[in-house]
Order: C-alpha cells, then sequence, then structure tokens
C-alpha cells in the first residue's frame, strides 16, 4: 500500500479498507460504519473530503446514506440476474468499490483502533480461525485494474517531483508507488504493450539463461501474475542488477527472494533507477522525471501505432540485425564475387540498422536515452562530451580526434600509425583522403592496412611494387582454382602464401595504398599521438573528472593503442 500522509499522520483511502481488511469490512460495511449506523461491529470511523488544493474536511455520517442506498441499488440489481448463488460476486467487488466516492480517506490510526475493537475476542468469535485474521494487512494485493481508481483524487500525495538535478542517493521511492505509477504511465502502464514487449524482449535474450526461464515461471504462478508492471520491476532487481533497499540499508535478497516476499514492500532511490533505465536504453517514468529529455511523455509525438512499430523494430528487429552484420563480419569470401555480395549484403543490413536506429521510440526516439548517457558529437569546431549524463563542451583538438576514433573502433587493437593517418591524412599526391576517414572495417575490406612501419630504410619503388601486386593477383586466381575444383588443402597453402606478401604490402604502402617513404622513426608517431591523447584527457579533467578518469584508465597508448571498457559502452558518435 502506498504511503500517504497529511502532516505527517498517515491516512488510508476509503477505497483500499476492503483490502487492507480482507474485505471483512466490503464497501457496505465500510459506508456503514462511516455512517454511524453499523450494528453488527459497532464501530465508528471519523471520514474525511481530501480536496483537490490540499486541504481536507470532514464528512458528515449523514453523507454516507447516499452511498449506501447506491450500494443497495448494485447488489439487487446484480441478484437479480443471477441464475446460482453468488454468480456476479466478482462483478460487484469491482463495482462496489467504485461507489465509494474518490478522495475520501480515514486517519490509519484510527482505522486501526475501530479494527482491533470490531475483530477483538471479546466481540468477534471466528470460525476455523487462522493466523493473521485479526490483523490488518497494509501490503495487500491489488488488481492492476482497480489500483488506479483507489488512489484517485491523491495524486498530489503520492510524489512531490524534485526540480532537475536535485535527485540525490537519498531520494527513495517505494515498490508500492513505482508499481501504481509504472501502471498509469503512458509507456509502461496497462493500456500499453509496449511493458510486455520489454518483458518478452528480455526473457528473449536470455533464452538460453535457466535462471531467467525459472524466474519467469515462477513469477507466472503468483497470485499477481496479472500485474505487468510488478514483473518488470522484480526482473530489473532481481535478475538485472537493480539495487533495493529497506530502512535504507541494501536488501540482499537472491533473485527469486523478490517471488518469495512478493507480498513485501521495498525501496529504490531514483537516481539509480535513471541511470539503469538509460542504460537499458529504457525511457524514465515521467512522474518521477519531468524534467528529464527522455521520460515517457516524449511517447506522445508518435502515435500509438508509430510508436509500437517503432518499439518493436529497435527491441526486436534490431538486435537480430546487429546479429547478421556480426555473422557476416566473420565470413572470409574466396572470390572476388562472394567479396562483392558480402559488401552488398552488408551494407544492406547497415542501412537497415540506421534506418532504425534513426526513427527508434524515446520515447520519440530511444537513441535519445543513450545519446542523453554517453555522446561524443563534434559540432562545428567544439566537441559535446556526455559521459553518464553530464556534458561538456571542448575545442576540437587532434588528441580529442584520435580519441573519437578509438571509440568508433571500441574493443579493436590499432596500430599507433593507423590512428595517426586516419586523423592527419597524407597529401593527395600521395594518399586519398577518404580513406583516412574509414573505419578499420572498412580499410580492410579493401584490403588497406597500416601495419609495422619498420626501420628507416628506402621506400619501395613503383616497379616493385607492381611486381607484389601482379604475384598477389595471380595467387588470387590459383585459389579462385582451387575453390571451383574444391580442394580445400590447396587453397590455405595459397592464402597463407598470399596474406604473407598482402603484409609485407601493406608495410610498406600508406594508407590509400600507393608508396610512401618509410617511417623512419615509429617512436616519433607513438610519442606524437600519446602526447595528443594524454593532454586532451589532463584537459577534460578540468572539468569532467569522471569522464578524464575513465578514458586515461580504457584506452591504451603506444604502438597498438586501443579503447576497451568493460562491460562495453554504446555510444553515439558524430565526427562531421
Amino acid at each position: 500500500m502506498l504511503r500517504l500522509e497529511i502532516d505527517n499522520r498517515p491516512l488510508i483511502p476509503v477505497r483500499m479498507i476492503p483490502f487492507v481488511t480482507g474485505w471483512k469490512f466490503s464497501p457496505d460495511v465500510v459506508a456503514s460504519i462511516l455512517a454511524n449506523c453499523n450494528k453488527i461491529h459497532r464501530v465508528y470511523i471519523p471520514s474525511f473530503h481530501f480536496k483537490p488544493d490540499g486541504d481536507h474536511h470532514p464528512m458528515l455520517a449523514k453523507e454516507w446514506d447516499a452511498i449506501i442506498a447506491d450500494l443497495d441499488v448494485l447488489d439487487d440489481t446484480l441478484s437479480a440476474t443471477e441464475t446460482v448463488d453468488n454468480e456476479n460476486y466478482p462483478v460487484w467487488r469491482k463495482e462496489s468499490i467504485r461507489i465509494l466516492p474518490a478522495a475520501t480517506f480515514v486517519w490509519l490510526d484510527e482505522m486501526e483502533n475501530a479494527w482491533r475493537t470490531a475483530y477483538s475476542k471479546d466481540r468477534m468469535d471466528l470460525m476455523d480461525e487462522r493466523p493473521g485474521d485479526r490483523e490488518l494487512n497494509l501490503s495487500p494485493y491489488i488488481p492492476p485494474n482497480v489500483v488506479e481508481f483507489i488512489y484517485e483524487g491523491f495524486e498530489s500525495l503520492l510524489i512531490y517531483p524534485a526540480p532537475p538535478g536535485n535527485e540525490s542517493t537519498s531520494t527513495n521511492i517505494s515498490l508500492a508507488k513505482l508499481n501504481y505509477y509504472m501502471m498509469t504511465d503512458p509507456f509502461y502502464g496497462k493500456e500499453s504493450t509496449a511493458i510486455e514487449s520489454i518483458i518478452d524482449n528480455i526473457y528473449r535474450n536470455n533464452a538460453g539463461t535457466d535462471l531467467f526461464q525459472q524466474f519467469r515461471r515462477r513469477f507466472s504462478r503468483l497470485p499477481c501474475k496479472a500485474d505487468n508492471q510488478r514483473h518488470l520491476i522484480y526482473i530489473w532487481c532481481g535478475l538485472l542488477g537493480l539495487p533495493a533497499y529497506r530502512n535504507d540499508a541494501l536488501l540482499n535478497w537472491q533473485r527469486e527472494d523478490f517471488l518469495d516476499h512478493w507480498k513485501e514492500d521495498f525501496d529504490l532511490r531514483l537516481n539509480e533507477i535513471k541511470l539503469f533505465l538509460r542504460k537499458h536504453a529504457l525511457p524514465l517514468p515521467t512522474r518521477f522525471f519531468p524534467y528529464e529529455v527522455d521520460n515517457t511523455e516524449r511517447k506522445l509525438a508518435l502515435s500509438n501505432v508509430e510508436f509500437e512499430k517503432a518499439f518493436h523494430d529497435f527491441t526486436v528487429l534490431l538486435p537480430q540485425l546487429e546479429k547478421e552484420l556480426a555473422e557476416i563480419d566473420t565470413i572470409q569470401p574466396e572470390s572476388m564475387k562472394a567479396r562483392q555480395e558480402k559488401k552488398a549484403e552488408k551494407a544492406r543490413i547497415e542501412q537497415q540498422i540506421a534506418v532504425i536506429k534513426g526513427h527508434s521510440p524515446s520515447p520519440t526516439n530511444l537513441s535519445l536515452v543513450a545519446d542523453a548517457q554517453y555522446r561524443f558529437i563534434l559540432t562545428g569546431d567544439h566537441w559535446s562530451i556526455t559521459y553518464e549524463g553530464q556534458t561538456s563542451t571542448f575545442s576540437n583538438t587532434k588528441g580529442l580526434r584520435y580519441i573519437a576514433w578509438l571509440i568508433q573502433n571500441q574493443g579493436k587493437e590499432i596500430h599507433v600509425s593507423h590512428l595517426y593517418y586516419a586523423i592527419n591524412p597524407q597529401d593527395a599526391s600521395i594518399t586519398d583522403a577518404d580513406f583516412s576517414a574509414m573505419s578499420i572495417d572498412q580499410l580492410e575490406e579493401q584490403s588497406l592496412k597500416v601495419s609495422d612501419l619498420g626501420d628507416a630504410g628506402d621506400a619501395m619503388t613503383p616497379e616493385g611494387r607492381n611486381r607484389i601486386e601482379a604475384e598477389v593477383r595471380r595467387l588470387q586466381e590459383k585459389i579462385d582454382e582451387a575453390v571451383e575444383f574444391g580442394d580445400a588443402e590447396r587453397r590455405a597453402e595459397l592464402k597463407s602464401e598470399q596474406e604473407k606478401i598482402l603484409r609485407y604490402l601493406a608495410d610498406e604502402t600508406g594508407l590509400g595504398g600507393r608508396s610512401r617513404k618509410a617511417s623512419s622513426n615509429v617512436e616519433r608517431i607513438r610519442k606524437a599521438v600519446s602526447n595528443r591523447i594524454n593532454d586532451a584527457i589532463q584537459k577534460i579533467g578540468k572539468h569532467h573528472v569522471s569522464l578524464s578518469h575513465h578514458l586515461s584508465t580504457k584506452i591504451q597508448t603506444g604502438t597498438q593503442c586501443r579503447y576497451a571498457p568493460e562491460p562495453p559502452i554504446e555510444w553515439i558518435i558524430s565526427t562531421s
């Protein structure tokens, strides 16, 4: 149950009373008690009406007479249509709650006193009494299709949104409150199918993990199995690691403890929810984060049909395409035709991915979520860099361009000369500047690679390079023949010989494949690149300490350069 207070005094909505009493105080009993005319329990609880301006005033006992009459009419109407006893009781339970007026409450302490009196052993004998029958349940399960109107009229008491940037580690939100607002949220709410897609996608991505599948089966057997919002919160906490607390102490529950204790409440921290949802590319509930650009209110910018399609593309189709792209990258074409087909198929998939990422929801565009969290964007002569949601702006220096290029090729080991010439294209008479803008994968598609520049030495002569290239072509023809005749052993020998020659040629040529004088000192380039990167990181540290620390620990410089955070980070990068 959500905790509601006025001047630090807890209250309970009248519509909640049947649930906390286990329906011993059903709506008709509640109305008679508040009207001070109940002849069975012989207790009276003063009731109050909560006003939109935050004030409240007492309700007179006689005001409940009309409510009692309406409940009697409902009972007579449903009973008249029954063919068997209590056939319409489930309908009565739901509709009778609605007849109780919204925004009416009693003080919790007065409710507890009346309950203890009515169900004391002196007054009430219970047949087949069970443990807890004489106790109130202040954390009852409430069906998702009922919870929204139980708190109708009390919205202003449920949460006071903090101004932007003021969330702290001590700003807690209870499971019950988060669950309630997710139910009423346009994105996560029970009226949207998006939450079902989120849940299904999590289990689909972990189809080979027994823990996830066991968790799903166990939740499906709980009384709250229809509560998708609670299901998703349990997945976040139990399976994906969102911290939960009780009395400000970390709750050390294991994954299935959340299911074993499904009736129990616990707290979560707003700032941790924000980081968690952004990490998993999910929008922030607007009620808690009304000032954030990536909250669920943006969903309204798209029609429901557009949004559902975009969300499906982003959460289902996009992972499939990225998996296909990774599989294509592992294929080694055996002929010129196969290489062309691979290139065309790869371009087709990359285009589909670009379209999805360009039109994915956040709710308007979910890429904004990642964009707001990790971003490396060149705008004019300045870089706008966002790390863990904090954004800073820096001048466009070579050091930052080196860093951006390493981030674009995250996880890959790059020779320092490759990195240097990617950022410092040579004169057009020596190499085509277009090659300098290519990624490692694009360069390798063209059989272009900068490797170890070696010691000082003479440049390769045009005649020498022509002879080598002719030998490469001759070997390729023999490789094609071996493939055609199914001679795998012969093909492997020729391929190995060809690769040795290509590595030598790469060592002696520039990025564009044209001859250049071999470097007289790889160390000179290594020092230049390392100094530029280190200088850029130091300048970042003056304005963004956490980003500076991240880059200094995750970027490896030297003859081989690498950016490899663990786990990998999904950066949004734009270098033009």
